[in-house]
């Protein structure tokens, strides 16, 4: 199996970085995107071993402004926005989270320069120490309990911004290789390099629950403050725009809503970055259905989408999901998928987002 093909199944999941691109993410494009592409083939695929393998084959009312909206603050400058991705993994309890480094914009990126860190602009933010993995120091977000975010310190001193993106999932990783024709003999040597990188990790599947609990800290539905809901800008064509603005963004601070929410997300099976395309299996119909085969250009999705916004109450917030009602199932930016849902759990989410 050659290994651009089986770079795009282990994404994420390497012993140091992997960088890809990331559509769907608001990316420009250019010869950043094409340098990075190129540079991708070269780097290491899972661990040390599992490479030989495969080569073979925020808002408080009243307070300040909450730590995450400082950080992103102190990051966020006018200017390009690089177009790679570049993932790394690291223990937390049983699981193996994947962490997404994010950009500082504000300036050019010559073609022989590395992704850029954020320098002495994250030294104000440096919280205790999380983990030192022998390559860097990792350390929590200063004044932020969740652990959404965490900053690096190289050996050389430079410092990077991390955001939580998945656990690993051993099952959607190999749902993946399945997917580019992968031969049982590659499926098993990939199986145990993985086991052999992380042999007490927890790699089946986990729930919204487990999000919750071990990166945000949420125990209950009181733990959350609020939740926005949002059209998809999916389709952002004249129709697309008249629907999104008929749908409209709402805010739900009922107290029996948010705990309707959490119940209902909590126990949502994701899979990770897998191969898993539920999500685009239109298992209901409603009062906006048409007979049209692109669902995107008919508006169809317009309608029966959400982008969430799930905000605690100390300001961090979760921002990378998404409900579809068509599918009844939860999906997220860089193709992280989950489990169909119960038709209960569907009723109540369509009843909460107004969904017909």
């Amino acid at each position: 199996m050659k290994e651009e093909r089986l770079l795009t199944v282990f994404g994420g999941i390497s012993d140091g970085y992997i960088e890809e691109s990331a559509p769907g993410r608001g990316r420009k494009t250019g010869s950043v995107r094409r340098k990075w592409g190129m540079l991708a083939a070269c780097l290491c695929l899972v661990a040390a071993a599992a490479f030989a393998v495969l080569r073979a084959m925020p808002w408080r009312t009243g307070l300040s402004a909450a730590p995450q909206d400082r950080l992103l603050a102190a990051i966020r400058t006018d200017g390009i926005l690089i177009d790679a991705q570049i993932l790394t993994e690291l223990p937390m309890m049983r699981r193996v989270a994947v962490y997404e480094q994010l950009f500082p914009q504000g300036s050019y990126v010559p073609e022989t320069d590395p992704p850029p860190g954020s320098g002495a602009r994250l030294e104000a933010f440096l919280g205790q120490p999380y983990l030192d993995d022998g390559e860097k120091v990792w350390y929590r977000v200063k004044d932020m309990e969740e652990l959404k975010y965490l900053i690096s310190r190289d050996r050389e001193g430079e410092l990077k911004l991390w955001e939580f993106q998945s656990f690993v999932v051993l099952d959607g990783l190999l749902a993946r290789l399945r997917a580019v024709e992968a031969t049982a003999q590659e499926l098993a040597d990939a199986e145990a390099a993985i086991r052999q990188r992380w042999p007490d990790a927890d790699l089946t599947p986990y729930t919204y629950g487990d999000v919750y609990r071990l990166i945000f800290g949420v125990e209950s539905a009181e733990d959350l403050a609020y939740i926005v809901a949002s059209p998809s800008t999916a389709n952002n064509q004249p129709l697309g725009l008249e629907i999104q603005k008929k749908v409209g963004t709402h805010r739900f601070n009922d107290r029996e809503v948010i705990s309707r929410f959490y119940d209902a997300t909590a126990t949502v099976v994701c899979f990770g970055r897998s191969n898993q395309v539920g999500f685009r299996d239109y298992r209901y119909t409603y009062s906006f259905s048409t007979d049209a085969a692109n669902k995107q250009d008919s508006g169809e999705e317009t309608w029966a989408n959400r982008y969430l916004r799930v905000v605690l109450r100390s300001g961090t917030s979760i921002d990378r999901w998404k409900y579809s009602a068509l599918s009844g199932s939860f999906y997220e930016f860089d193709g992280i998928a989950t489990e169909p849902l119960p038709e209960e759990t569907v009723s109540v989410l369509n009843e909460i987002f107004g969904i017909r």
